[in-house]
């Protein structure tokens, strides 16, 4: 009987660190969960999100186009992972159209901005939280005044762990947004062939 407890003790040494070392592994190798972000934490984010990708855009927008092609061409190209697929596809998709026709057949116009003379300088909105998306309006400034309502409306998604990506661009008096009109003028397309 002693005998049997020396070897069960000796099992036990032996195995213990080998035991103790995959756990080691294992929990080396499970993903880190990113802290959860309040609300306030993830409005500043999402205001930031914006204001930086326009501080950028804007004087792209209202610059001669001929010079360096559409602005929002080149936002996409420039900064890709700034938008979600399903934008990015309609909005590439949409410019495609365009290019191949002599008539308009897409977009007229900024759609970023819902603009066709874009200003260089907004004012911002507030950011609205409603779970992991924003939305945060912008209100174009001529003349040193900002308007009333807000002219459009970007919406982000937040990717946990990840980043802010914009996701749609609404109408500022709430009546459309860029993805349902892409989605339209693409099946007016269809219609028309």
């Amino acid at each position: 009987m002693r005998l049997l407890r020396q070897g069960i003790c000796l099992f036990l040494l032996l195995a213990f660190p080998t035991w103790l070392a995959a756990q080691a592994a294992a929990a080396k190798k499970a993903p880190a969960r990113a802290p959860v972000k309040t609300a306030d934490e993830l409005r500043e984010e999402c205001k930031k999100f914006v204001q930086e990708f326009f501080d950028w855009y804007l004087p792209k927008a209202s610059a001669d186009v001929s010079k360096q092609g559409p602005a929002d061409a080149l936002a996409l190209k420039k900064h890709p992972e700034d938008f979600s697929r399903e934008l990015t596809y309609a909005l590439a998709t949409d410019a495609a159209a365009r290019a191949k026709s002599n008539e308009v057949v897409g977009l007229d116009g900024d759609p970023f901005l819902n603009c066709q003379d874009c200003p260089l300088h907004v004012q911002y909105g507030e950011p609205k939280l409603n779970g992991y998306r924003c939305q945060v309006a912008l209100y174009f400034v001529q003349d040193g005044v900002a308007e009333a309502e807000p002219h459009v409306i970007p919406e982000a998604a937040y990717l946990p762990g990840k980043k802010w990506i914009f996701v749609n661009f609404l109408d500022g008096d709430g009546q459309g947004d860029l993805l349902k009109t892409l989605k339209e003028l693409k099946a007016e397309r269809e219609k028309a062939k």
